[in-house]
């Protein structure tokens, strides 16, 4: 019978306790400072500001929900410089911001292009259900010259 393995590590919180992660990708914990709006992230969807009021209250009183974290693109320039672009998100990062906190749980994600990060962001909204009708047509508006639309197979209205 084969050695099974087990890999502890800590989850970057201040005195954290270890989490066995079995091979699974944990989020981390990033500073909502090093947090940066790419510009075209951030005009991909609207923001509802009685839905941010609430979440923002919710965080005053039981901080930031864990089991929600943001995502972020890890980028690296043509100098090398890393930046951590927020592709998912913004209304809970707005809302963190609001309430005071200095940090969030994040998954952090490496894309060879904007498109990739963009089909990514969009499928996670869309499993959601957070899209209304002029972010959904904005979103596919953005898409239709992509290369990857460009490339597919088949009918692309579809």
């Amino acid at each position: 019978m084969g050695k099974k393995t087990l890999d502890i590590v800590t989850n970057g919180n201040k005195g954290g306790l270890p989490v066995a992660n079995q091979g699974m990708k944990l989020s981390k914990i990033i500073a909502l400072d090093k947090i940066e709006e790419h510009e075209q992230f951030k005009e991909l969807y609207s923001i509802d500001e009685d839905l941010l009021e609430r979440i923002a209250e919710d965080m005053k009183s039981n901080k930031f929900d864990a089991s929600q974290p943001v995502h972020i693109w890890l980028f690296k320039d043509e100098n090398e410089t890393e930046h951590f672009y927020l592709i998912d998100g913004y209304t809970r990062v707005k809302a963190a911001k609001l309430a005071g906190l200095e940090t969030v749980p994040y998954f952090e994600h490496t894309f060879e292009s904007f498109e990739e990060a963009h089909r990514y962001a969009l499928h996670l909204q869309v499993d959601r259900r957070n899209l209304n009708g002029m972010d959904l047509l904005h979103n596919i508006e953005a898409l239709m010259g992509s290369e990857y639309i460009q490339n597919m197979k088949g009918n692309k209205n579809a």
